[in-house]
């Protein structure tokens, strides 16, 4: 659990890293090797409860993944999930039990992505502030942005006292910044960013700008030889 001060520069805890790495690998399998019912509660959520993991055709270590989150979460919610036609794919999950709202964001996986990838033209923000444009056309086509942040606004409001974590893997990373960057201007609500290999995301004075917002926090988990 956080300090209530939300804390800036302290460790994160071992096992949030874990967990929300754990998320953001099996992200990369939703709508593909893992595909799941929606409840019948009108409210548009996946049901977990029915979920034979063993029966699942995904490689073992995926499923000591999901074992490992059901058995710490019993109560989780995959309250949506988006897989759009500009090839963006985010899941969000409850953990009631840990009083925890995420936003995964999956990597690179098919030619869409790698051609967002790849347009590293910059894109203007505000005054001198630029950021990746592949990064911006994924984060903002088919409107996700937008649905995103009603997402939250809705889960807000009915999980008030819940952390909010943004996550993802590679292009995905990319994404959980960009996103969690954005979404704090639109709330006082504090923002926990956790990366893995991300690959940077804007100028410097982008940085300087995202370091200086008082409700944004970012872990960056890299590998030092990654030249991405």
């Amino acid at each position: 659990i956080f300090n209530n001060d939300f804390n800036k520069i302290e460790l994160i805890n071992f096992e949030i890293i874990k967990e929300l790495l754990s998320l953001s690998c099996l992200v990369y399998n939703f709508n593909v090797d893992l595909k799941l019912k929606k409840n019948n509660d009108n409210n548009g959520n996946y049901d977990l409860n029915e979920l034979k993991v063993d029966n699942l055709n995904i490689d073992d270590f995926k499923k000591k993944q999901l074992k490992e989150i059901l058995d710490e979460s019993p109560n989780a919610e995959l309250y949506r999930f988006y897989d759009l036609p500009s090839g963006s794919q985010v899941g969000i999950t409850i953990s009631h039990k840990k009083k925890r709202i995420s936003f995964i964001f999956r990597g690179s996986n098919q030619l869409k992505d790698w051609l967002h990838d790849f347009m590293i033209c910059k894109k203007h923000i505000k005054e001198d502030i630029y950021v990746h444009l592949g990064f911006y056309k994924s984060l903002f086509e088919n409107n996700l942005f937008n649905l995103l942040v009603n997402d939250f606004n809705d889960l807000n409001k009915k999980y008030n006292n819940y952390n909010i974590f943004i996550s993802g893997h590679s292009l995905g990373g990319g994404l959980s910044t960009l996103f969690g960057y954005l979404l704090s201007t639109k709330t006082n609500k504090n923002i926990t960013v956790v990366t893995f290999a991300s690959p940077r995301v804007g100028n410097k004075e982008w940085c300087d700008d995202f370091h200086k917002i008082n409700n944004l926090r970012l872990y960056r988990i890299v590998n030092q030889k990654d030249i991405v």
